[in-house]
């Protein structure tokens, strides 16, 4: 009876401490639920300096929002879901605080950290929307050289302590950025034939010939 009543109390000890242990995994999977697009002060305030500066346009705040659920490894939102966080966020903060969250030339708090982040996304994205305006009215996608010449131009207008000289074409630093500048914002560089293909027949017929 008591090596009986023993087998009895060590499973029952098992039993308990996989109950014990199932509990435990419970608490964290949504301990870890909760911390899904759960945007930090330091993220909110990113994000709307970001909406600010880009004069209320969601494109660019929404492309921060996608970078962030890439990196802490969240599950992808729609962009309209995306968006509507965004303007939740806006809604929900005071529109004297945006502003001073977005002053490039006295920001509000010491660091700024935030904002040298937040221009970075405005100034690619200034440059995304210029370069769609180039392809749409031409038909033909800026050069890389082009490009960094507009972000110079762009950048121009920001305080000298904002500045940062992304470099020319003939630099491959400066050509790296553009690339990884292209990828990230869903840009490509292709080869445009002048014109379709002549036949050989008809280049034959269109030769000059000797009389």
């Amino acid at each position: 009876l008591r090596q009986r009543r023993g087998d009895l109390d060590s499973g029952l000890a098992g039993t308990r401490l996989a109950l014990i242990k199932a509990q435990q995994q419970q608490g964290d999977k949504k301990k870890a639920r909760d911390k899904v697009w759960v945007l930090s002060a330091y993220l909110v305030r990113t994000l709307l300096a970001i909406y600010a500066l880009a004069d209320y346009e969601p494109e660019p705040a929404v492309k921060f929002l996608v970078d962030v659920g890439r990196k802490r490894r969240w599950p992808p939102k729609p962009e309209d879901d995306l968006e509507r966080i965004v303007g939740d966020q806006f809604l929900a903060h005071d529109p004297a605080e945006i502003a001073a969250w977005a002053d490039v030339a006295s920001p509000s708090d010491g660091n700024a950290a935030h904002l040298k982040v937040a221009l970075k996304y405005v100034e690619e994205w200034r440059l995304v929307r210029w370069t769609r305006g180039h392809n749409f009215d031409s038909g033909v996608a800026p050069s890389t050289g082009a490009v960094l010449r507009q972000l110079e131009a762009t950048r121009a207008a920001l305080p000298g302590e904002r500045r940062q000289h992304q470099g020319t074409s003939s630099e491959a630093k400066a050509r790296m950025w553009a690339y990884r500048w292209r990828r990230r914002w869903g840009g490509r560089i292709m080869k445009l034939r002048a014109r379709e293909e002549m036949p050989l027949q008809e280049m034959q017929d269109k030769a000059p010939r000797n009389s």
